[in-house]
């Protein structure tokens, strides 16, 4: 989910006894102090129950927004719900996802997600390696944001292109493509990473985006002397 505008994720609880079940609160399990988390439990009229081998008597569909504002990374939140019988007093709805900025990237093996890695691997001097890195631009400013390519380390083992923008997703988001290529004239180096980020190449992409100005992406590669056999 973006960081940047409302979610709406839904649930189901299904009741396969005639027995009625009352919702008489809820909660979360970290607490919302900020007033992130929107739930809105309606009971489901009997035409809208599956019907499928199970018979269903009653239910509810959970409602949960999640607003603008959660903090990047990882999402793990339960929404607990109190009942009215004694046995089964709440039940708990996990919630779990990533919230990411409005520019992200998606990608293969050669992509990490987690810390922005790609993945060029061993190149002989002589020869290139080339990734490219679909970038994703959502929310309210997807359409007037403009990129830049801004420094790269090591600039003469690094060369980086950007494609033109498209729409997709029916508009809903921008996307072009990052272009990564190590040169074919690149002095041997080792940049395989490690714990320091001396240990990986860099590239820093400028944007107008007002929260994402500068995004960094760290490149794990080596070339190889041509005198290597």
């Amino acid at each position: 989910v973006t960081s940047s505008e409302p979610t709406v994720v839904r649930a189901r609880v299904l009741l396969s006894t005639k027995r009625e079940m009352k919702i008489t609160g809820v909660e979360w399990s970290v607490p919302d102090r900020d007033g992130r988390y929107e739930a809105e439990v309606n009971q489901l009229d009997p035409t809208e129950l599956p019907k499928d081998r199970t018979v269903y008597h009653s239910g509810y569909e959970v409602v949960v927004t999640l607003k603008p504002g959660l903090p990047l990374g990882s999402l793990q939140q339960t929404i607990r719900l109190k009942t009215d019988w004694e046995e089964t007093s709440e039940l708990e709805i996990p919630i779990r996802g990533t919230v990411v900025s409005d520019i992200s990237f998606v990608g293969g093996k050669s992509f990490e997600p987690r810390n922005n890695t790609v993945s060029l691997g061993l190149v002989k001097q002589g020869q290139t390696a080339k990734v490219s890195l679909p970038m994703l631009v959502k929310g309210p400013h997807r359409k007037d944001v403009e990129v830049k390519v801004g420094s790269i380390n090591p600039a003469d083992s690094i060369q980086v292109t950007l494609g033109e923008p498209k729409l997709i997703n029916e508009g809903a988001v921008v996307m072009r493509m990052v272009n990564i290529e190590v040169k074919a004239n690149s002095p041997p180096v080792n940049l395989m990473g490690g714990l320091d980020e001396k240990q990986y190449g860099k590239v820093f992409l400028e944007t107008t985006h007002p929260e994402a100005k500068q995004i960094k992406l760290l490149l794990r590669f080596a070339v190889e002397s041509a005198d290597v056999k």
